[in-house]
């Protein structure tokens, strides 16, 4: 299991795997082609967060914000915006993407 610094921007592209990301408080773009992705952040304000799964679940918790999300008949989206001055984009072909505000 590997370590980056909570305050670097990431972006990733992984074909299949399980990522859990603790007390994170910077941008993100990561595309993940099937698994689970977990963010907590570190009670960060975001301006932006998306999240698209093709077949699966999303959810965005803890936000000052509400969260919107849309449906569809597999597919899952869900979208926030706030006042922060970072962004989170996650996009997952099949699996589970979940970002908590800790």
């Amino acid at each position: 299991m590997g370590q980056v610094p909570s305050k670097l921007a990431l972006e990733m592209n992984i074909g299949v795997g399980e990522i859990s990301i603790d007390q994170f408080a910077n941008s993100l773009d990561m595309e993940l082609g099937v698994g689970e992705v977990k963010v907590n952040v570190n009670e960060e304000e975001y301006d932006s967060i998306r999240i698209d799964v093709g077949v699966g679940e999303t959810s965005i918790q803890g936000f000052e914000n509400q969260a919107r999300s849309e449906r569809e008949f597999v597919s899952d989206s869900v979208r926030y915006n706030g006042n922060g001055t970072h962004s989170i984009e996650i996009s997952v072909g099949v699996g589970e993407v979940r970002v908590i505000n800790r």
